[in-house]
Parts: structure tokens; C-alpha cells; sequence
């Protein structure tokens, strides 16, 4: 068989494609893999200026998601060890409270001039 450059590259997902399809069909499905990661980074690298515009791609969107993120995981890892909360109850209760922070943000903050 030709060389597998598949399995170093995806590694667990690699895996994954090895015990549910078997050697030959993850060989196969590896390698459209890439070739449909490389093809997807070539269209947006030759799209780029569509790509950051329709996403909006501005620093205070991005500082917005960033923050939003942070948040989430800030609050998620301090309900998790300081309160002592269940991992899954860490993140349902971080990701209710920092959804009604940014939906308060958005929706009572007043109008920017």
C-alpha cells in the first residue's frame, strides 16, 4: 500500500477511521480528508477578502468573542474548583450566566454615537 501520510497528520481521528471503516476505507477516507482540509485553506486564503468581511472580522468583534470566551472559561474553571461544582454543571451554569451578561450587553446597553 503507498505510504500513510494520513495517520501522523490526524492522529486520533485517524484512529477513529481505522475501527469503524477498517485499514483500506481509513486509508481512503484519511487522505480525502487532507486533501479536503488543504483544499478548504486554499479557498479561503484566495477568498480572503470576502472571508473577512462577510465574518465581520473587526478588532472589536474579535475582541468581543475573545472576551466572551475567556469569560466562559474563567467562570467555568472557578465554579468548577472553587465551588465544587460537577464539571457539567460548571459549564451549563457558566454558559447561561455569560449568555444573559452578553445578552444584557447587547440588548440594554445604549446606543453608540
Amino acid at each position: 500500500m503507498a505510504p500513510n501520510l494520513a495517520d501522523p497528520l490526524l492522529g486520533p481521528l485517524y484512529d477513529l477511521y481505522v475501527a469503524a471503516l477498517g485499514d483500506t476505507a481509513a486509508w481512503a477516507l484519511g487522505h480525502l480528508t487532507l486533501l479536503a482540509i488543504v483544499a478548504l485553506v486554499v479557498w479561503v486564503l484566495k477568498n480572503r477578502h470576502d472571508v473577512i468581511t462577510n465574518l465581520d472580522l473587526r478588532p472589536r468583534t474579535v475582541g468581543g468573542a475573545l472576551m466572551f470566551v475567556g469569560s466562559f472559561v474563567a467562570f467555568t474553571l472557578v465554579c468548577n474548583r472553587l465551588f465544587g461544582f460537577p464539571l457539567g454543571g460548571s459549564v451549563v451554569t457558566s454558559l447561561s450566566s455569560v449568555l444573559f451578561v452578553l445578552w444584557c450587553y447587547r440588548w440594554l446597553e445604549g446606543a453608540r454615537a
